[in-house]
């Protein structure tokens, strides 16, 4: 199975996407998991994290933030394409 994807008139062939990430919130901590991923970028004002300059890179669970955060995710893997972005909003 092969997707293709253009990027810039280039042709980008990979075997699968990353998975879409799971955004969690428990323990006043949210968590963000996506398997077999190199990479997580996220955002915590509701912006794409694949084009908002406010993208950080997930390393570790943080402490929630206040209610009503959109927090919006996507996965990097090597070699794959990226994935879709996840949104998770704080109750």
């Amino acid at each position: 199975f092969v997707l293709g994807a253009h990027s810039d008139g280039i042709l980008v062939y990979a075997t699968a996407a990353a998975a879409t990430p799971t955004i969690a919130n428990a323990s006043s901590k949210i968590t963000i998991t996506s398997e077999g991923s190199t990479a997580i970028k996220y955002t915590l004002d509701g912006s794409d994290p694949k084009t908002s300059g406010n993208a950080q890179t997930y390393s570790a669970a943080f402490t929630t933030p206040a209610a009503g955060t959109v927090i919006k995710a996507y996965a990097e893997k090597t070699g794959s394409l990226n994935s879709g972005v996840a949104t998770f909003t704080v109750a």
